[in-house]
């Protein structure tokens, strides 16, 4: 059957045919530039929330003081939000990875 379906896609168009794997086995890939909606969908976000991640660094250039314990900090507010978003998605992939382990034993 996979035969067949080569057969009338080679026919069709004589450049080779892109694959993919499904359920059903392997199928012929015609999609417009070969990307799945996922695929395309995720491109889009990614570069949604580097747009937005520009335009919020952007706009907090103003210095800020943020005391830790003993420490006084003077940096700018963009840096501040970066730090604390890279620390908050450091914590949720340790905490996500010690109850995943914590479930397979």
């Amino acid at each position: 059957m996979l035969a067949g379906i080569e057969q009338a896609y080679r026919e069709q168009w004589p450049q080779p045919v892109r694959c993919w794997f499904s359920k059903g086995g392997l199928v012929p890939d015609d999609r417009p530039g070969g990307k799945s909606l996922y695929q395309k969908v995720r491109l889009y976000m990614l570069v949604g929330i580097a747009v937005l991640a520009v335009i919020v660094i952007f706009q907090n250039t103003e210095n800020v003081k943020t005391q830790v314990l003993f420490w006084t900090i003077e940096m700018p507010r963009a840096a501040l939000l970066s730090v604390t978003m890279l620390a908050g998605f450091t914590g949720g992939v340790i905490w996500t990875g010690f109850f995943r382990r914590r479930q397979r034993t």
